[in-house]
């Protein structure tokens, strides 16, 4: 029983749940309240929202975005995933400001690996960094896309051994037709981003914090 006289009282029950003093269903506890689960975990990791995707490249392969983007319209049609790179900002507009912003507000980063985006102290010292540290962060997701033979294992984003697309590591430029390739890294990027994958905060086997208990008192209307 809650509350003095075994009235049932709301803020009684947050606080015997808080303490540890009530583990069992919370259904009828509090007469006159309705009860809410809250679970309280990052956007990215959330099922039912658009993923704000960034597309880091070295501006030599810009012929390889044109047909990622391409090959992700479907999903932005579905509501999935809104993609962005440089090529979006508007004229007029500061570059590197618009870049920072996006790089904060991003939920996966898709990474475009050449030698040429290797080679690029802007991708690695900015784009990739901020990256790497949002991942670490449990903020963001990071998929490293082969267009060409290159050394990234040694780079930053070798040091997370990610699993890369397309499949086993093959580089979109030799996947004849190139479509193919790409359809394989469109179907990577769809189940990194489905509700029952695995993510960076939370491997499988656990699960996100979330409140037990939590009461509101309602309405009139109900």
């Amino acid at each position: 029983m809650f509350g003095p006289g075994g009235v049932h009282d709301a803020a009684a029950v947050r606080r015997t749940i808080r303490a540890g003093g009530w583990t069992s269903h919370t259904s009828g506890l509090a007469p006159g309240y309705v009860q809410g689960n809250v679970v309280i975990l990052p956007r990215v990791h959330a099922g039912d929202t658009m993923m704000n995707g960034f597309c880091s490249y070295s501006h030599r392969d810009r012929k390889y975005l044109d047909r990622l983007q391409v090959h992700l319209a479907q999903m932005e049609r579905e509501g999935l995933i809104r993609s962005w790179c440089d090529r979006q900002i508007p004229a007029g507009e500061g570059i590197e400001p618009l870049i920072k912003a996006q790089l904060e507000q991003a939920d996966l980063f898709l990474m475009l690996l050449s030698p040429d985006f290797i080679a690029s102290p802007y991708c690695q010292g900015l784009e990739v960094k901020r990256a790497i540290e949002r991942r670490a962060q449990g903020e963001a997701m990071v998929i490293p896309i082969i267009l060409k033979p290159c050394d990234w294992k040694t780079t930053q984003l070798g040091d997370l051994t990610l699993k890369a697309a397309p499949d086993d590591g093959k580089p979109i430029c030799k996947w004849r037709p190139q479509d193919e390739g790409w359809n394989n890294v469109v179907a990577r990027i769809r189940l990194a981003i489905s509700p029952r994958a695995p993510s960076p905060a939370h491997p499988a086997g656990s699960a996100p914090r979330c409140s037990r208990g939590s009461v509101r008192r309602s309405s009139p209307s109900g």
